[in-house]
C-alpha cells in the first residue's frame, strides 16, 4: 500500500430539541459524504479537519474526539496501489450559516443520525458516522 494523499475530515454535529443532526455535503462527484480536505504543511490532522469544514459549509466547530482513519484508492492506478488516507474527528458545530463551497460542494444538508447513515453514499463514511453514533450515545467500544 502506498499512500499518496493524507487528509483530514470530520463527522460535524448539532444538538437540536429532536436530537442529534449531522452534517452531509453532496461532492462535486454527486455523493453524499462528510467534509475533508488535503493538509497544510504547518498543520495537524485536527486543525485540517477544522480548516476545511469550515472552508467547505460555513461552520466552525470544535473538536470533541478522534474517530478513526478511512483508506480507499483513488483515481487511477498505475504502480502499486494509490491510497488516500483520511483521519477523521467528531467536531461539534458552533454557531455559523451553512453554505456549500461554490466548486467543491454541490449542496449541504443536516439530518438525524439514521438518515444521515441512510444517505452517506461512501462505505467507509458510514462506518465512522456510526462511530460518531456511538461516541455520542455513551455506546463506543473501550
Amino acid at each position: 500500500m502506498v499512500v499518496q494523499e493524507k487528509a483530514a475530515g470530520g463527522v460535524v454535529f448539532r444538538t437540536t430539541e429532536q436530537g442529534w443532526e449531522f452534517l452531509l455535503i453532496l461532492d462535486r462527484f454527486g455523493c453524499w459524504t462528510l467534509p475533508k480536505g488535503k493538509g497544510e504543511p504547518d498543520e495537524t490532522p485536527a486543525q485540517t479537519a477544522l480548516r476545511e469544514i469550515e472552508e467547505e459549509t460555513g461552520i466552525p466547530g470544535r473538536v470533541r474526539g478522534s474517530l478513526g482513519t478511512v483508506c480507499y484508492r483513488q483515481g487511477e492506478v498505475v504502480d502499486g496501489e494509490a491510497i488516500k488516507e483520511v483521519t477523521y474527528f467528531l467536531v461539534e458545530a458552533l454557531p455559523g450559516e451553512a453554505r456549500p463551497q461554490p466548486g467543491e460542494v454541490a449542496d449541504l444538508c443536516w439530518c438525524r443520525g439514521e438518515t444521515a447513515l441512510a444517505r452517506c453514499d461512501y462505505p467507509g463514511n458510514r462506518g465512522i458516522i456510526s462511530r460518531a453514533i456511538a461516541r455520542l450515545t455513551g455506546h463506543q467500544d473501550r
